[in-house]
């Protein structure tokens, strides 16, 4: 008797402080729901634990019981699939689990005897369905849940096979009308609860570490990305730039002509999507960033001069091919672009400075142009490259006047 009390109290002691563990990441991570479905979870397993803890259970003890355990297996299910960036179990799920619970809810209620197995039957069947779903969810998500997915995927098999176990094994160990009171004496719910003690733990860690590194990421992306397009931002593209292996490499310098036109004619929901379709075609380019406003740089490891400017050229045409849905059917839009090459990662600055030289140029020339550094000073590059394209009449107006 004493070493189920002793495991009651310890169970209790250790759900609790993991309740105020999460209470306390919950908080400092700007209330992600992942942890409040956890400790949501571990609340339900204090209530389930302090009403099994006795010799004999009252009618409201064992009303607590039936809620709290399927209750605690619901919520942690869905704070595995919150923490590991799946969507909200599916109502069905939810309807299965509730039902469940109330269909022993109701036997409790039924004028005539009903053996204590069967009255919590429902319960721990709610509890199977939701661990059950839980571990699907991780299974489908395996190819993205890395390491810590994996782990929380043998813990969620564990649990799920214990409550399976559970179901079938006492009746049969105990008879079917067995007292319910008489469960927690046993030496198999003694084992149980001991694998629960570690268990419950390792899982509850491993959530808050996921929901950490996940909302860390988040913050480390906000720093080195531009949040329209995605792309890094200036500061963290020189530090890609610099720590690159391979040298020389060319260095693109280029912006949406006629942006802030665009953004005037049609709205700024259209210069936002101009952007990111910008930024999309640069991705497969080389190494793309945005730096500021309409303007983007692209580095190609190992090009040569005459290599990044067909690469400007072919970006160039890809970009006026591009069809918007922002903008009325048949308009196109185009992009001018600076090449210059980067001899090492202390040539960053003067590259920069070059190909924004050749960038200017390619704008006085015309626009739609992709013009080298060594084409600065040459007096007959405007006679191979593609004028302007439009992007409507007023557009084209508006850029011939300016």
């Amino acid at each position: 008797m004493n070493i189920t009390v002793n495991l009651a109290v310890a169970m209790l002691s250790i759900v609790g402080g993991l309740a105020f563990l999460c209470l306390l990441t919950f908080l400092a991570m700007r209330r992600h729901s992942a942890l409040a479905w956890l400790a949501a979870a571990l609340v339900c397993g204090i209530f389930e634990t302090i009403a099994l803890d006795g010799d004999t259970l009252t009618a409201l003890d064992i009303v607590i019981a039936t809620i709290a355990s399927p209750a605690a297996y619901f919520t942690v299910s869905q704070s595995i699939r919150v923490a590991f960036g799946a969507p909200m179990a599916h109502r069905n799920i939810l309807i299965t689990c509730a039902s469940l619970t109330l269909l022993s809810l109701f036997l409790m209620r039924l004028p005539f005897p009903i053996p204590p197995v069967a009255v919590t039957l429902g319960g721990q069947l709610a509890g199977v369905v939701a661990m059950f779903d839980a571990l699907l969810c991780l299974i489908r998500r395996r190819a993205v849940i890395g390491v810590l997915g994996h782990l929380m995927a043998a813990i969620a098999l564990l649990l799920f096979m214990i409550i399976l176990v559970r179901v079938p094994f006492f009746p049969t160990l105990l008879g079917a009308d067995a007292p319910l009171g008489l469960f927690g004496r046993t030496d198999l719910q003694r084992v149980l609860i001991q694998i629960y003690a570690v268990l419950v733990p390792v899982s509850v860690l491993l959530i808050i570490t996921r929901v950490v590194a996940t909302t860390l990421n988040t913050y480390r992306n906000g720093a080195e990305r531009d949040y329209l397009t995605g792309l890094p931002n200036r500061r963290f593209f020189e530090e890609l730039a610099r720590n690159r292996k391979v040298s020389p490499a060319a260095l693109i310098l280029c912006d949406v002509d006629s942006f802030k036109l665009v953004n005037d004619e049609y709205g700024h929901a259209a210069g936002d999507a101009m952007l990111r379709a910008f930024g999309s075609i640069l991705q497969t380019g080389g190494i793309a960033a945005r730096i500021g406003g309409d303007e983007f740089v692209l580095l190609l490891p190992g090009a040569d001069l005459g290599e990044g400017k067909t690469k400007g050229d072919r970006l160039r045409e890809a970009f006026r091919a591009y069809r918007l849905r922002e903008l009325p059917m048949g308009e196109s839009f185009s992009a001018s672009f600076g090449v210059a090459m980067m001899d090492g990662p202390g040539d960053l600055q003067s590259a920069f400075e070059r190909a924004d030289m050749a960038l200017s140029r390619a704008k006085q020339l015309g626009r739609n142009r992709c013009i080298t550094e060594l084409e600065v000073e040459s007096p007959d590059n405007s006679t191979d490259q593609t004028t302007v394209a439009p992007v409507g009449q007023a557009l084209a107006t508006a850029a011939a006047q300016a």
